[in-house]
């Protein structure tokens, strides 16, 4: 039986001004510009680590075509080497780890909308075709993983509707199953992410309407729990990862405009501190970023690239290292 708890977290008092997303201003976190990604310019890709290796993959070039090449990050040597490449082309697909194995699925090329799902065997540098998604074609979702199992929720579909169904995979039976709905409103391009047991999605759109909700998911229960708003203006196309204990959010698109800030999120106080105006790589939506997992030595840091602004037509392949 699904359970849904709706309750508001721990009440925190922050003192903030209104802020613009391109407030000008230094970095106030640590940050480095790390090796260009050598593929072409691009959004709506898929990023994810497995051990101590960073991966990014697929997404939409900037003469607007898919594209299905697959790459790995060695922080060790600041080094990109390709990959073996995905099985389609496509954008707005959700990607994760598991363990020591990658996954893309669901995602667009074009108006062809997808809800095949893969695995990735690093060792094997292959692709393994898994079960389809079950809740149908969609672009623009959220996923992540938690305790051995994938999560992905959220996004639209090839009418234009929007979702809200929530679903956890199995790899070891290469079995779905449908868990409580997302209880905010159904929407594309939110976030989504993993701190230690709990899973987080929040922000995003439905068409022309922007969201600031932020909420966490109990895998154990089943159940959610709506947390603080996120802090900045509301959102959709951001990027969204954790590092060591802790989320962030950042970039996107708001009211129209490509956003720089970046924002940290402490799951204990549910209180969210601005850390960043990313003035050197500036605005954009449509970036990926990833986190390493507890037992890395790369767990205080994430790294994020790739995006697009609409405003001047030009997507990115700089990449960069986050260390708060």
């Amino acid at each position: 039986m699904k359970k849904l708890i709706i309750k508001f977290g721990i009440m925190t008092v922050a003192v903030s001004a209104m802020l613009s997303c391109k407030v000008e201003g230094e970095l106030e976190s640590g940050r480095s510009s790390k090796a260009v990604f050598p593929g072409d310019a691009r959004s709506g890709a898929v990023g994810f680590s497995i051990d101590n290796k960073g991966y990014i993959g697929t997404g939409l070039k900037s003469d607007n075509k898919a594209d299905h090449d697959f790459w790995e990050y060695d922080p060790d040597n600041n080094r990109w080497k390709p990959s073996a490449a995905f099985a389609s082309n496509r954008e707005s697909a959700v990607g994760f780890s598991i363990g020591n194995r990658g996954y893309i699925g669901t995602g667009k090329d074009g108006a062809t909308f997808y809800d095949d799902f893969w695995e990735y065997d690093p060792n094997n540098n292959r692709w393994y075709q898994k079960a389809d998604f079950p809740g149908g074609v969609r672009a623009g979702a959220v996923g992540f993983s938690i305790g051995g199992r994938g999560y992905i929720g959220t996004g639209i579909g090839v009418t234009g509707t929007c979702y809200n169904d929530f679903w956890e995979y199995d790899p070891s039976s290469d079995i779905w199953t449908q868990k409580a709905d997302f209880p905010g409103a159904a929407r594309e391009g939110a976030v989504g992410f993993s701190i230690r047991d709990k899973g987080y999605i929040g922000t995003g759109k439905d068409y022309d309407y922007s969201y600031d909700d932020f909420w966490e998911y109990d895998p154990v229960n089943d159940e959610w729990v709506e947390r603080r708003s996120f802090d900045g203006e509301k959102r959709s196309g951001a990027v969204g990862f954790s590092i060591d204990g802790m989320g962030y959010i950042g970039t996107g698109k708001s009211n129209g405009e490509a956003c720089s800030d970046f924002w940290e999120y402490d799951p204990v106080s549910s209180f969210w501190k601005k850390i960043d105006n990313f003035v050197a790589g500036g605005v954009r939506e449509g970036a990926i970023g990833f986190g390493f997992s507890g037992d890395s030595k790369y767990k205080d840091k994430g790294y994020f690239g790739t995006g697009k602004r609409d405003d001047v037509n030009t997507s990115k392949k700089d990449f960069w290292e986050l260390m708060p």
